[in-house]
């Protein structure tokens, strides 16, 4: 059962390395960007997925809906507090 999150596990450790990379480390895709709140598009992407690949294992296993919704909604909140966790890391480290 643990290689089933072998491939969440390296998306997390990616987005962990996407994150903390300082944003001037990355080219200028211009004023565009500024329109459609690029950042914001590209965290929602990077951390469904991640949701996505966390919750997969579950997805085929016994259970009740009820208790494999209830499941995939703590992956999502842990994934979310993550995604906080992130965001205050470059706010006061990077």
């Amino acid at each position: 059962m643990l290689n089933s999150f072998i491939p969440g596990i390296i998306w997390w450790l990616v987005v962990l390395v996407l994150m903390c990379t300082p944003g001037k480390d990355f080219p200028s895709m211009g004023s565009w960007t500024e329109l459609i709140s690029l950042d914001k598009i590209i965290h929602v992407s990077f951390f469904g997925l991640m949701v996505f690949l966390f919750c997969r294992p579950f997805y085929h296993k016994g259970g009740s809906k009820a208790s494999k919704r209830q499941l995939f909604l703590k992956i999502a909140v842990a994934c979310a507090t993550w995604g906080l966790t992130i965001e205050f890391i470059q706010h006061f480290w990077i």
